[in-house]
């Protein structure tokens, strides 16, 4: 069945959608928000002038099919049968089926189905190897559930680390901006050179914080990095030495404390917390209002931007969900950061 297109419906639909939105999983939620997705999403809807963000969200609630994008981007965005199929099969491609496989990865569902141990082993040795500086800038949730899936594994395969810590040798991101020099060589400052420099100058056995913070402070490299700097490399020599060395760096704690790739604990329990607390407000309003009987509406009154805009905690509506509620609104982005701005 076909989703209801009409643009009477839509805001009712879209509506619906933002609110199943909240109610997924907040791996879920941060997921789709992350940069990783909707960086290419305003790049697709730049590049063919038109606002996808609400197709990807009714596709994320289950509201929109993957075989249904094209007759939407048709009848609602009002473009051409042929560019729709075009922008259907880039969205298909360069963001769900991407999404989708993020998705499986981070599912800690030990009776998962679409994805096998070696596949999700791959997938972590990827990330290790091209991916790390975009994974070590998610979402601590995000951390959290990704150091879930590699500690799944090193349990029943230990061995499993050294794939990835040679991954990590072999990465070629770039960490920071300025060259460095090891072993009297003027090289890049790729993650497996900044790792170089470190075995070079601290050697490859176990390491405390002293250790780290003397390598941080003083040696050649490091001592004149910014600060931004200076905590990516610390949180790239803490993740070598959580692999490296576990499961001694571990020993004595409990699981909920274990990290790999390093991330705020406080904060992402805090933030569990929050959702939680959120859901059981949202479910007494629900009841609450199912119990009081609905007055008639008013007539429709044309709101100004300011009062579209201050009825929502903005700071609390990120990503794709904040460009649906915005095309939902019909607010430009760019009249909203200049209204965000004069709030300010």
């Amino acid at each position: 069945m076909k989703p209801t297109l009409n643009p009477r419906n839509n805001m009712l639909i879209l509506e619906d959608a933002l609110q199943k939105f909240e109610l997924l999983d907040p791996e879920v939620v941060f997921t789709v928000n992350s940069d990783r997705f909707t960086r290419i999403i305003t790049e697709l809807s730049e590049r063919h002038g038109v606002d996808l963000n609400a197709a990807v969200l009714f596709s994320v609630v289950g509201d929109l099919k993957p075989e249904e994008l094209a007759d939407y981007l048709v009848q609602e965005k009002e473009i051409e049968e042929v560019k729709a199929k075009l922008v259907a099969n880039e969205l298909k491609s360069q963001i769900l089926k991407p999404m989708e496989a993020r998705l499986l990865l981070l599912n800690a569902d030990p009776d998962k189905a679409g994805i096998t141990p070696e596949q999700e082993k791959e997938a972590l040795k990827q990330i290790f190897s091209e991916g790390l500086i975009l994974e070590m800038s998610e979402y601590d949730l995000i951390k959290n559930a990704v150091n879930y899936r590699i500690f799944d594994i090193l349990e029943k395969d230990l061995n499993f680390k050294r794939e990835l810590e040679r991954s990590l040798y072999d990465n070629k991101e770039l960490l920071t901006a300025d060259s460095l020099t090891v072993a009297n060589k003027s090289v890049e400052p790729t993650i497996g050179n900044w790792l170089k420099d470190f075995i070079e100058k601290k050697g490859t056995d176990d390491f405390d914080s002293v250790v780290l913070s003397d390598y941080l402070a003083n040696s050649a490299n490091a001592k004149n990095l910014s600060p931004e700097e200076k905590n990516k490399l610390s949180d790239l020599l803490n993740l070598y030495r959580n692999i490296k060395f576990f499961p001694a760096t571990v020993a004595g704690q409990p699981i909920d404390e274990w990290q790999i790739i390093p991330f705020d604990l406080a904060a992402a329990q805090e933030l569990i917390k929050n959702e939680n607390k959120k859901l059981l407000i949202e479910n007494d309003a629900e009841e609450t209002e199912a119990t009081i009987e609905q007055p008639t509406a008013a007539p429709a009154v044309e709101l100004t931007l300011d009062q579209k805009l201050s009825q929502y905690d903005w700071n609390k509506i990120v990503g794709i969900e904040r460009r649906a509620r915005l095309e939902e609104l019909g607010v430009g982005l760019k009249d909203f950061v200049k209204w965000l701005a004069a709030k300010k």
